[in-house]
């Protein structure tokens, strides 16, 4: 199971206004003039970068997170948007990215 973004992923959260100290690990990228280092976020930064739900006017739709068998894993809310993926965290990054493209962007805590 995938528990990292890769280090293009994690830069896409940083370029969609995701601060950096909201991930917990750094990739270490070795060099002539010394080490340098990128946010590498793990699982559980990408989880709480999701609201619990998102409510628009009388309507409130809770995160839904589901295995379908051994080969996917959704992330979605209600009847709006389902990402569907093979890795888990691949799905919950979609959906981070989709809130920030097409709903409201996201924040971290």
């Amino acid at each position: 199971m995938k528990d990292k973004l890769t280090m293009e992923q994690s830069q896409e959260l940083i370029e969609i206004g995701i601060q950096r100290k909201n991930a917990s690990e750094v990739y270490i990228i070795e060099g002539f003039t010394g080490n340098n280092y990128r946010p590498c976020f793990i699982l559980s930064d990408v989880l709480d970068l999701l609201p619990a739900a998102l409510t628009k006017r009388l309507d409130n739709w809770p995160l839904t997170i589901k295995r379908h068998g051994k080969e996917q894993w959704s992330a979605g809310y209600g009847p709006i948007v389902m990402i569907l993926e093979k890795e888990l965290i691949d799905a919950a990054f979609g959906l981070v990215k989709w809130l920030h493209e097409e709903y409201d962007k996201p924040t971290a805590k």
